[in-house]
């Protein structure tokens, strides 16, 4: 037997909930649903990886922009490094010091589309 991990969004345990999904659902030993970061926790998240590479959120970017990306993010980790990553390539091309809400909006702007 190969372990396999599955890894999804929140609708992911309702899609496996449904009927049709039953011989896989009977497969999954264990599960474990990551729900989405709050405000403050995205926060420090944030903060956390700019601290692993020696920087800082709060040199980098400004309090605005760490709210917008907590909304358009929706507190999922994978589209909070999406958009920071987005702004921070923005931002060096751009030749910015900070990142502020506007970059967050700007580079974020399709993605509703």
């Amino acid at each position: 037997m190969i372990p396999i991990v599955m890894c999804g969004q929140e609708g992911l345990f309702e899609k496996l909930r449904n009927p049709q999904a039953r011989p896989l659902m009977s497969r999954i030993l264990d599960g474990y649903n990551l729900r989405s970061l709050t405000q403050d926790e995205c926060f420090g998240y944030i903060e956390h990886h700019l601290k692993t590479i020696g920087g800082r959120s709060s040199e980098i970017f400004d309090k605005p922009a760490l709210i917008a990306v907590s909304q358009v993010s929706a507190g999922i980790p994978r589209n909070i490094n999406s958009v920071c990553l987005l702004a921070l390539q923005h931002g060096m091309e751009q030749g910015l010091q900070t990142i502020s809400a506007e970059v967050i909006r700007k580079v974020t702007r399709n993605w509703w589309e």
